[in-house]
């Protein structure tokens, strides 16, 4: 039932009727940007894992989690508009995510601050790559505003759903992110 549940809420944002009376103020940036984290698997297993980790850990890190790689998604980011250049970078982004699959496995076992660190160092490595994804023609720092603010509530969701269910989307999250990890690092 709350898979329904679930479904028909996604459904809803995602149905035509959401752009039918804009006004004009639904403007390509906002779309793109905002749907950017959705569209690429490893971002969004990343930034769902975030959250899952902060849930597993519990306590501050419910929030921290995700807010620290947020920030830290804003230095790589940095770096990128800096123009300083981070060689293999898919290669990077895939052990991100069969880090991220890893960890949710072993998150009891993982001291919080390792953790937190990997997360962090994976957070800029993530905003470095989101940076250099930004279509031609958009501005650039509308465009990360609204890529934060959509990562944000991913991880944020991702954290809640945690908090109030069993075990198995920890089991499902981490058995997708270890594949798609591994299928990216074989084509990177």
């Amino acid at each position: 039932m709350k898979a329904n549940y679930y479904l028909a809420v996604i459904l809803l944002f995602m149905s035509s009727p959401l752009l039918a009376h804009t006004d004009g103020m639904f403007n390509e940036t906002l779309w793109q940007s905002l749907m950017h984290p959705l569209t690429g698997i490893d971002h969004l297993l990343v930034l769902v894992s975030v959250g899952l980790l902060g849930a597993k850990k519990g306590g501050y890190a419910v929030g921290v989690y995700p807010l620290v790689f947020l920030v830290m998604m804003v230095v790589g980011a940095g770096l990128n508009f800096q123009g300083i250049k981070i060689p293999f970078l898919e290669t990077i982004i895939a052990l991100s995510v069969i880090f991220m699959g890893y960890s949710l496995m072993m998150a009891d076992h993982f001291f919080s601050f390792a953790l937190f660190a990997l997360l962090a160092l994976f957070g800029v490595f993530h905003g470095y790559v989101h940076v250099s994804e930004i279509p031609d023609g958009i501005d650039s720092l509308n465009y990360l505003m609204l890529l934060l603010l959509s990562s944000f509530v991913i991880s944020i969701s991702a954290a809640v759903m945690g908090l109030f269910s069993e075990q198995r989307i920890y089991q499902l999250v981490t058995w997708v992110s270890l594949g798609s990890g591994f299928y990216l690092l074989a084509v990177s």
